[in-house]
């Protein structure tokens, strides 16, 4: 049965990647700039410091014509790796085929999955490698073998080269392994062990309110604007149901670490006190700001609680089954299933919902047509993700945001969803799609076109179109929404 969920499941991801001949995800073309520049001139189209999976896809394209394909299909292989590597992971902590199963299938049935099946994909190869680093890394430690050794050594580079979220979440590992061994350690055995363990996990969980609090150092507006100076009870906005799980499997782990204290400096307690205490110092930690969604760095890095979930919730129903005897392995199962029904229940990503996608078809045809009549545009400001379409499509150069003060004079705007009526008497609109309301309007009329609207038009136009809400709210040569 578990098997025929996980095939079920994989079947599923094939078909909301593989429906529609367009790009999946609000930034699918943006791999595809990169893929085919790469291909074709040699060199990427936007810099990248950790362009391993770039690569990787280029290589697939010497085998599918498609570029498009070809990404689709490298984002599949890369989630198919990463459920692999958790099984095989937990098939060497466990020794359960069940127990392994168990955490592909979460891996498989999450809903986070699908943000890394089609917005992250070089972050999804980069989890796969470093999945496989682990993996690689048991084994060489359980046998002593150098083969594992240079296997893990290779895997955990490769995952760096892949995504540069990769070296942190190496290097956090590394001290979340150090404190849970520091934290194990008999009072009795060493002391100023366990005295050091709680003064480092404590400077680590706390160490948002000091970045928060301090004036004395100049820190970067991420690490600035994501710390809180008092606790926050919010889960953020991704992977709800997976942190909540999380912390319950993580304090009840941690419960039988201290019950068990002959086991508990064991390799399979060690790995997964590795993972209950990255998940309560850093994953969960209440002094860190979600409120960003996937546009924060904090959410996107605890958005892998579905990677932690799927090793520790199987891993501490093992743990239990001396204490639990044989229901064990099917409440395991039934926790699983249970997980993989309430997730079918959240929404699809963005660029993954059919009339998003059916947009971007329509978006790419009309600009696709109307390539020779629009070669006089210089630059396009689009919202999030269509500044890539409009790049693939036309060639032209085009962003999501201006700078202030910048020149202007060339510049033109993509308006979608918006009511022809107020562009009438407006010269130099492109009508791209009449039925879909899309149209590129010039610069130099926007202003006019907005002072013209009634409040309540400008804020549904906003909803649709992002990008003019920097331009909107800013105080030169803009319009400003008024006050009624």
């Amino acid at each position: 049965m578990m098997l025929a969920i996980i095939f079920t499941a994989l079947v599923h991801d094939a078909y909301l990647l593989f429906r529609y001949p367009v790009a999946v995800g609000v930034d699918g073309y943006y791999y595809v700039l990169q893929v085919e520049n790469l291909h074709d001139r040699g060199t990427l189209f936007f810099p990248n410091s950790t362009p391993l999976v770039i690569y990787l896809l280029v290589a697939l394209k010497f085998f599918v014509s498609s570029t498009v394909l070809a990404i689709k299909v490298g984002s599949f292989l890369f989630h198919l790796a990463l459920a692999a590597g958790v099984f095989a992971l937990l098939k060497t902590l466990t020794r359960s085929r069940m127990h392994a199963m168990c955490g592909t299938l979460i891996i498989g049935a999450s809903s986070v999955h699908l943000f890394m099946l089609s917005e992250y994909i070089a972050h999804s190869g980069g989890l796969a490698l470093l999945v496989w680093g682990a993996y690689f890394t048991v084994r060489a430690v359980r046998t002593g073998n150098t083969w594992w050794k240079g296997g893990a050594v290779i895997a955990l580079v490769l995952a760096s080269l892949s995504h540069r979220s990769c070296i942190f979440m190496i290097a956090v590992l590394a001290v979340m392994l150090f404190i849970y061994h520091l934290i194990m350690t008999p009072v009795r055995v060493n002391r100023r062990r366990t005295l050091t363990a709680g003064a480092v996990g404590l400077a680590f969980f706390i160490s948002p309110l000091v970045f928060a609090g301090q004036t004395f150092v100049a820190l970067s507006p991420e690490v600035r604007d994501e710390s809180l100076a008092s606790p926050g009870l919010s889960f953020g906005r991704v992977a709800i149901l997976e942190k909540c799980l999380l912390l319950l499997c993580s304090l009840l782990f941690l419960v039988i670490s201290f019950k068990h204290s002959r086991r508990r400096q064991t390799f399979v307690y060690k790995v997964l006190g590795t993972i209950s205490v990255l998940s309560l110092l850093m994953t969960l930690n209440p002094f860190l700001d979600r409120s960003g969604g996937w546009l924060s760095a904090s959410e996107r890095i605890s958005a892998l609680a579905y990677i932690q979930l799927a090793i520790l919730l199987p891993g501490l129903f093992w743990l239990l089954s001396p204490s639990v005897g044989r229901l064990a392995r099917p409440l395991c199962v039934a926790s699983v299933i249970c997980f993989s029904a309430f997730s079918l229940v959240i929404s699809l990503p963005y660029g993954l919902r059919d009339d998003y996608l059916h947009d971007r078809i329509r978006l790419i045809k009309s600009l696709t047509e109307q390539r020779q009549a629009l070669t006089h545009l210089r630059r396009v400001i689009a919202p999030h993700g269509e500044q890539f379409v409009i790049t693939y499509s036309l060639g032209v150069p085009a962003q999501q945001r201006v700078t202030p003060g910048e020149d202007l004079s060339t510049t033109h705007w993509l308006l979608q969803h918006f009511d022809r009526r107020n562009l009438n008497s407006v010269e130099g609109v492109i009508v791209l799609d009449e039925q879909q309301s899309t149209f590129i309007v010039p610069d130099k009329h926007l202003d006019a076109i907005l002072r013209a609207m009634p409040l309540w038009e400008g804020l549904e136009l906003t909803k649709a179109n992002p990008h003019l809400i920097d331009r909107i709210l800013s105080g030169t040569n803009t319009y400003r929404l008024p006050v009624r």
